[in-house]
């Protein structure tokens, strides 16, 4: 009879968790990526969320151009219809990696008004949340409502554990969303990124987050 090392256990328990867990995330990629490959939406009361296409071109153009839009952003406002062609070349191509970008499609006015993402660390069971909106439309709730639809889709459907956001300290317009969402605001990251306009000056960013447990009682209650 022979008794393993306690450390040996240890060891072996650690590599079967971690290879459970390592396949789990490649099943929650996997199965984003064939959802993606297909005709996917998503729809609210106003709006369908989609895949993106080549012939959102001119509406995305429309917004991404704008410097006011642009404001709070990171990205640098597109300078011609091709740049906007060319990130919707990429984000098709990135959804083959699970990335999602999803078009905000109105549905009584069949035109792309924004552009919502939620990229995730699958490691972590993690997601982003990121959004633009032509100015157009701002103030009527659209914005909250594709989030609400995503933060369901987030946690209910894909299992993520968090999904947090981040804003500049001066958009007040999208802390006011993300309050909206029942998000907490957790710190602020100083001087966390410069100034697309003016590279000397940096800008403090705004960290908010949910939790699946605390979306489920919010659900619950």
């Amino acid at each position: 009879m022979s008794v393993l090392p306690l450390r040996a256990i240890l060891l072996s328990i650690v590599v079967i968790n971690t290879s459970f867990v390592l396949q789990s995330n490649e099943l929650l990629k996997k199965r984003l990526v064939a959802l993606l490959a297909q005709e996917f939406r998503m729809e609210t009361d106003r709006l369908i969320l989609r895949r993106l296409s080549l012939a959102d071109r001119d509406d995305i153009f429309e917004y991404s151009s704008d410097k006011e839009v642009n404001k709070h952003l990171v990205a640098k406002p597109y300078k011609s219809k091709e740049d906007a062609e060319k990130f919707i070349k990429s984000a098709i191509q990135k959804y083959q990696d699970g990335l999602l970008s999803l078009a905000m499609e109105h549905k009584q006015e069949k035109r792309v008004v924004g552009t919502i993402y939620l990229p995730i660390e699958y490691g972590e069971k993690r997601g982003e949340l990121g959004f633009i909106l032509n100015k157009k439309y701002w103030g009527k709730g659209l914005t909250l409502e594709a989030s609400r639809r995503l933060l369901e889709f987030g946690f209910n459907d894909l299992q993520l554990n968090r999904i947090q956001a981040m804003c500049s300290s001066e958009n007040k317009s999208c802390q006011n969303v993300l309050q909206k969402l029942h998000m907490l605001y957790e710190g602020t990251l100083r001087q966390y990124r410069r100034d697309f306009k003016f590279p000397d000056i940096y800008i403090d960013a705004q960290v908010w987050a949910l939790l699946r447990s605390d979306f489920l009682s919010q659900k619950s209650s």
